[in-house]
C-alpha cells in the first residue's frame, strides 16, 4: 500500500535495480572492437555479427550492444 502524506510523494523505484546477467569485460571489448571496425552497422547487426562470427556460445542482444551493458 502506498504511503500517504509527504512520504507518498517521494519518487521511488517500483523494484530494486538488478542486472541478472552481465557481459564480461573481455566480451564487451570484443563487441566494441567489432563496432569500431564496422561503424556502418547498427546495434542489431553488431549483435548478430558478433554472435555469428566471434562467439558461438554467447548470444548478445541489440539492447546490450546499444547500452554497452557491462
Amino acid at each position: 500500500m502506498p504511503a500517504s502524506g509527504l512520504e507518498g510523494l517521494d519518487d521511488c523505484r517500483p523494484r530494486p535495480y538488478r542486472v541478472w546477467i552481465r557481459i564480461s569485460e573481455k566480451v564487451c571489448r570484443q563487441i566494441i572492437l567489432l563496432a569500431l571496425d564496422e561503424p556502418e552497422l547498427p546495434p542489431l547487426e553488431v549483435a548478430m555479427a558478433f554472435t555469428d562470427r566471434r562467439c558461438c556460445y554467447i548470444s548478445i542482444s541489440e539492447a546490450s550492444v546499444y547500452r554497452g551493458n557491462t
